[in-house]
Formats: structure tokens, sequence, C-alpha cells
């Protein structure tokens, strides 16, 4: 099944022996990971769609040729691990309407940016998000998203003093 060898990133298509065709490149890679740890597997793009796998399980479906994406990957029992990454570069005008054969720019197929698989701490942010919510009294709101289980934690106000939030978000912080 895998009877080539290709740098990445790189489009598989402008390589000699694929130039001008369409179809899929299948990337696969062996990696060691860390028991009970989560990760992220992360791309600057691959085109023009592609499907993740981890040991076998399909993991994520990315259309974009340019656009970064990511996909978490479960934890595991640790030591070896399978990542796949099948590209397609065939125009589907149902999937990706704005790439048509016959225009002035040639959509290359394959992992066309960096890749890289980033190890994640229990219960990582993913994202806080900050808004006013009255500016006389100084108070904001602050949500808080975290990647894995919920975990009750602490946030400090203006005067030293600690609330215990009940779960995953907290809000109304006084600054």
């Amino acid at each position: 099944m895998y009877n080539d060898r290709l740098p990445v990133p790189s489009a598989f298509d402008a390589f000699p022996a694929y130039a001008g065709k369409r179809g899929l490149g299948i990337y696969r890679r062996l990696v060691e990971v860390t028991a009970h740890t989560l990760s992220l597997l992360k791309t600057g793009g691959a085109g023009m769609s592609c499907k993740v796998y981890v040991d076998g399980a399909l993991l994520a479906i990315h259309i974009g040729t340019y656009t970064p994406f990511e996909v978490a990957v479960p934890a595991s029992a640790g030591g070896r691990r399978e990542l796949v990454v099948v590209t397609d570069n065939r125009y589907d005008f149902e999937r990706c309407p704005l790439h048509e054969d016959f225009f002035d720019f040639y959509n290359y197929g394959g992992i066309i940016r960096q890749v890289w698989l980033e190890e994640l701490p229990a219960n990582p942010v993913a994202n806080v998000h900050v808004t006013t919510d009255c500016i006389s009294t100084g108070t904001i709101q602050v949500r808080v998203a975290f990647r894995g289980e919920p975990v009750p934690f602490r946030h400090a106000l203006d005067e030293g003093e600690m609330l215990d939030a009940p779960g995953p978000e907290f809000t109304a912080v006084k600054l």
C-alpha cells in the first residue's frame, strides 16, 4: 500500500512521478507517545481535503487546502501509534465549490504545510474568552474552556479573596 516516500511538507502531484495526477495521497507515520496523554495533531494545510486516522480510527475530516487545522488525539496506553493522513486532490464541486478544473490556479494535493504532534498537559485550557460586563464597576466576564475532563478551580478577586468555581467555567470577576 505504501510504495513511495515523499518529504513533508510537499505536494505529491508536484513530483515528476505524480505530476498532474488527481487522486489520493496517503501519508503514514509511526510515533512514540507518552502513556495516558492527550495530544494534538496540527498541520498548516493539507489538500484539497483530507481524513485523519489514528490507529485505524477516523478522527477528523478537513476540507480546505491552505487552512490550518488540529485534531485531538485521544490518550492511549502509550507506546507506538499509527498516524495516517489521506489527502484527496480530486475536484469535487459539492465538497469544494470554489475549486474547479481549468482555472488559472492549480490546486495541489498532499500535506503542503508543516505537521506536528503536540502532547498536552492534564486538563489543558482550550480557550479563554473575556468580555466586559460593566465598565463603571470594572466587572468582566471570563469563560474558560478545557480540553478533556472539566475540573473545579479557583480564581482571585481584586482584594485577594478566593472563591471556588463549581465547574469548567467561571464568570463575573471584578478587577
